[in-house]
């Protein structure tokens, strides 16, 4: 495609900035630098914000928040992450990505107890129950929180970590005639004794004014992340520091405690990391300026908060006049442009605007010949900016801060081309951070001046101060990174668009990272999972070959013993599956080597052609270094389709198989799935539970009385129990 003409060029960066110009004309952009510094008052920060976040103003310099990420590496575990099992009793635990460092989930167990999460729209609820022995099932006790919902939670010895959310207002622009377009929800953070797992006793509460974003428990400590918008939009546009209550009284949260770094931004937004220490429930938190808190990733010691960020319209106009218009021009017209440039004593908008002026006239006096000759040129110069460019037009911002008991500090800044997919993009290996990222074309393709969008993939390897090791850059190009996985000294990247190549990375000389092989196969793998050292589990879909029909969920087994060339050793694919939460949520995954169990759980997208009407639940599979083999399948669903009946999770405890939704736990033998029993939750006056085919009046019911938030509720009479 042939580049647009000079002039035509010109006349199009003009347009952009008569349009964007005029709000940037106060406004100076100051020096960039990763070192944290503080405010010295709320004025200097109100000042900062405003003229950091106009510097990017425009629809094409946005914030790109990330999504909520997607294992368990071959590794031990902490034993403290939950209380002891009756002795010799096997049990599974949270799927996480780092050993050692775990993660919070919907579901939760310690060998004897279940602890799951249940939302109805209205209130939230946290049920413990009894799940070990089997002929002990009951529900001993549930947390209910009113007009609340609970995100996930965490089990530490003793304590249960909860999680919620309540929507508080919306925002409303003074100006008429906008529409509403954010709510501000306000978060809690709960610490539970559950010594008595009938009667949960509540010992901590933090309320905040930003939301929830993600969090870890390493070693005794849990770390939660929040975030808030800057502006409160209620009353004009003003600057609201996070409101932090701990039981009930609030903390002073001063413009003065605020760190920041000198980085323009359009999305800032106050990050708050606390650190509470679950010995004694002390807390400390830092409050942090940045663009946004979106993609989070803890090694053992260290938290990455990464989010993605695209270049603004004066970055795209300044790298254009640079890298293309001052290389074509006449020395004199560039000098004059350098000149014009490099005063500071001008508004970085005013100088742009200057310089486009002085091309428009340079251009205006050609002749026909001349510009003919300068439009081949810029073409040439335009494809190579273009190139490189693709490269800087949308960035990962990674901010590194050390997590040490209470201590929280901020290591180092660095951004790297291109955005990650979640937290699997990123793993710390030896001290060094490796992280796999897309690029892709700026939007300048869609005005028909330059190329259609194209995609590269990267993955990058940083020091302990995030400086650059090693680069290994244009893989695959024209896919998209689906999956990866870091394990040891290799890296498992996953791309597509009409197949699934499987490249195998080698990490060992971080300044020299190269592929050693890559597996072409139809599909692709959204999560990948270590089966051992020498083979890989994927869970994604089946494309159909040389076409874009999906066929269904796939279970892949990949034999990398030979890492050069990479085999796909055994699949399976559910035909008319639709889509599985393993796909987005590696915490739904449940795999034991051992015991060659794997169980994930699928949606089926035709499911009225099914005999059995199955239409959501678990699929669990036989699996081995040779095969993949259906071994049955469990349902919550009844006659008809009921979203909380999806089942969300499976765990096992012994030799039973746990499968939980939000509304009832249901028990099969490991053995061969026969059903052992069920249990449902008391949600709206419902409860009883299935053991060996007959309904039983539980032991100890649990009304459903909610008495206020954050109470934990007993059995009271069997009288107040509705089947």
């Amino acid at each position: 495609m042939r580049i647009g003409s000079g002039r035509a060029i010109i006349a199009l960066l003009l347009l952009i900035l008569l349009l964007i110009g005029f709000f940037f004309l106060t406004y100076r952009k100051p020096a960039s630098a990763y070192g944290l510094k503080k405010f010295s008052s709320c004025e200097e920060l109100r000042n900062f914000i405003i003229n950091q976040s106009f510097q990017s103003f425009g629809a094409f310099g946005m914030v790109v928040t990330g999504m909520r990420s997607f294992g368990v590496e071959e590794g031990e575990l902490l034993s403290t992450f939950g209380a002891p099992a009756p002795k010799g009793v096997e049990y599974s635990e949270t799927n996480v990505q780092v050993p050692g460092v775990d993660e919070p989930d919907i579901v939760k167990t310690d060998g004897t107890y279940i602890y799951s999460v249940g939302n109805d729209g209205n209130n939230g609820y946290v049920f413990i129950t009894k799940a070990y022995p089997p002929e002990e099932l009951r529900v001993v006790s549930n947390i209910t929180l009113r007009n609340e919902s609970i995100e996930e939670l965490f089990l530490w010895n003793d304590k249960l970590v909860i999680f919620s959310q309540k929507i508080l207002r919306y925002y409303r622009l003074r100006y008429p005639g906008l529409i509403p377009f954010y709510e501000l929800p306000e978060s809690y953070i709960r610490i539970y004794d559950i010594s008595s797992r009938e009667n949960p006793k509540l010992v901590k509460e933090i309320s905040t004014t930003s939301g929830y974003v993600d969090s870890r428990i390493y070693e005794d400590h849990v770390y939660v992340i929040t975030e808030e918008p800057v502006f409160s939009y209620s009353y004009g546009y003003e600057i609201q520091v996070p409101i932090i209550k701990i039981d009930g009284k609030e903390q002073p949260c001063a413009c003065t405690d605020i760190y920041y770094v000198e980085e323009p931004d359009i999305n800032y937004k106050f990050v708050t990391i606390f650190s509470i220490n679950l010995k004694d429930n002390g807390i400390k938190k830092n409050v942090f300026l940045m663009g946004d808190a979106g993609i989070i990733y803890m090694s053992k010691g260290n938290i990455y908060i990464t989010y993605g960020q695209t270049k603004g319209f004066l970055d795209i106009l300044e790298s254009y006049i640079r890298g293309v218009l001052e290389k074509v021009v006449p020395g004199e017209i560039k000098d004059e442009m350098e000149k014009i440039l490099s005063n500071k004593e001008k508004t970085r908008s005013r100088r742009i605007a200057e310089t486009i002026v002085l091309l428009e006239e340079f251009f205006s006096n050609l002749s026909e010949e001349e510009r003919e000759n300068l439009n081949e040129k810029m073409e040439k110069k335009a494809k190579e900016w273009y190139t490189n460019f693709t490269k800087e037009y949308f960035k990962t911002k990674i901010f590194k801060f050390s997590a040490k008991g209470d201590n929280i500090e901020f290591v180092a800044g660095a951004s790297v081309p291109g955005y990650i997919i979640n937290q699997f993009s990123m793993d710390e290996h030896n001290g060094m951070l490796r992280i796999a990222t897309t690029t892709r074309s700026p939007w300048l393709w869609s005005l028909g001046l330059f190329p259609s969008t194209q995609t590269e993939n990267n993955v990058y390897i940083l020091d302990e101060n995030l400086n650059l090791l090693g680069k290994l850059e244009g893989l695959e190009k024209n896919e998209t990174i689906y999956g990866v996985r870091f394990i040891g000294g290799r890296g498992y990247i996953v791309t597509y668009r009409r197949i699934d190549p499987i490249s195998v990375i080698d990490l060992s000389d971080p300044k020299n990272p190269k592929v050693l092989g890559v597996l072409k196969i139809p599909g692709y793998s959204n999560y990948l999972h270590p089966y051992d050292e020498n083979h890989l589990i994927g869970i994604g879909m089946e494309i159909e070959e040389g076409g874009w029909r999906t066929i269904g969920v796939k279970i892949s087994l990949f034999d990398v013993s030979d890492p050069t060339n990479p085999i796909e050793k055994a699949k399976y694919v559910i035909n008319e599956s639709w889509s599985s939460e393993a796909l987005r949520e590696h915490k739904a995954f449940l795999f034991d080597k051992s015991k060659n169990l794997l169980v994930i759980p699928v949606e089926l997208e035709y499911y009225w052609r099914e005999p059995t009407g199955f239409r959501q639940g678990a699929y669990v599979f036989n699996i081995s270094t040779s095969s993949i083999t259906l071994k049955g399948r469990i349902t919550h669903m009844q006659e008809s389709w009921d979203y909380s009946r999806r089942i969300r999770r499976s765990l096992y405890i012994d030799d039973i198989l746990y499968t939980i939704s939000e509304e009832e736990i249901k028990l099969n033998a490991l053995s061969d799935l026969h059903e052992l029993g069920s249990i449902e939750f008391p949600i709206e006056g419902r409860y009883y539970y299935i053991w060996k085919g007959e309904r039983q009046i539980p032991p100890l019911p649990i009304p459903f009385i909610p008495q206020g938030s954050g109470e934990a509720f007993q059995n009271s009479s069997l009288s107040q129990i509705t089947a």
